[in-house]
């Protein structure tokens, strides 16, 4: 009995330890919580800053996952394309639930802020795979396929000063996004002037 109990402080002990190590904090701090952060950077011409992925054309994003503040977050995004941005301000706060994903139970946020190019020139990343480009407003709106993702940026860039909000069930099924459905139309978070 009291091998048995010194061998399970000594295995607690162990994976304390091993919790405590560089990789195993880097591995918690990077835990993917799916909440994402999308920066509409708009430039001296009116032009919006869009992304194609294998998702389609979007507005550039990251997900959440770093120890960094939202405006370190947003100018880290914006500098590994090359620019700066400046007047950085809340547009939208989204909420979206997941049906079909059993590993990820949670609500994930999905925070929209705009932003003004104040210098830099737009570089292209590595990854050949994605591309960024300046388009219009209506272009960038018509560009982006996904159906949350073209009324949330529908919303944001043609009622600018208003901050937005609402909900979105994101259906997939067998691994595969199937489909997505309103569940609170979009709605001010603004004070009414």
């Amino acid at each position: 009995m009291k091998s048995s109990l010194l061998t399970l402080v000594a295995l607690l002990c162990g994976k304390f330890c091993l919790a405590q190590t560089p990789a195993a904090k880097d591995a918690l701090q990077l835990k993917d919580n799916y909440s994402v952060q999308f920066l509409y950077v708009t430039n001296k011409d009116k032009q919006v800053l869009i992304q194609k992925n294998q998702y389609g054309w979007n507005p550039i994003a990251l997900r959440s996952n770093r120890p960094q503040s939202i405006k370190e977050a947003l100018d880290s995004l914006a500098a590994s394309m090359g620019l700066t941005i400046g007047a950085l301000r809340l547009a939208g706060l989204y909420t979206y639930k997941f049906e079909g994903l059993p590993d990820h139970q949670q609500v994930s946020f999905r925070t929209h802020f705009t932003a003004k190019l104040t210098a830099g020139k737009l570089r292209q990343p590595t990854d050949t795979s994605v591309v960024y480009r300046w388009v219009s407003i209506p272009e960038a709106i018509d560009r982006i396929e996904f159906t949350p993702a073209k009324q949330q940026a529908k919303q944001l860039l043609t009622f600018p000063k208003q901050v937005w909000g609402g909900s979105y069930l994101i259906i997939w099924k067998d691994d595969k996004l199937t489909g997505s459905k309103v569940l609170e139309p979009a709605y001010s978070l603004s004070p009414t002037p």
